[in-house]
C-alpha cells in the first residue's frame, strides 16, 4: 500500500460497509471490479489519435 499523506482519513469497517452500501446504490457510478480491469485498455488505443493528442497536450 502507498504511504498516504498526513491527515488521510481511513474508514474503520462499520463506516466502509455504509460506503459500500451507497456504492451498489449508484447505478450511474458502479463500482469497477476486476474484470472489468481485465477489458479496460488505454485511452491511446481506445480514442481516436487527434483527441488523444489534445488531451495529452492539455496536461
Amino acid at each position: 500500500m502507498p504511504k498516504l499523506k498526513s491527515g488521510t482519513i481511513v474508514p474503520n469497517p462499520e463506516e466502509a460497509a455504509v460506503i459500500d452500501v451507497g456504492i451498489a446504490a449508484d447505478r450511474d457510478n458502479p463500482e469497477l471490479t476486476k474484470e472489468w480491469f481485465a477489458k479496460a485498455r488505454p485511452a491511446s488505443e481506445m480514442l481516436p489519435p487527434e483527441i488523444y493528442t489534445e488531451l495529452v497536450a492539455k496536461r
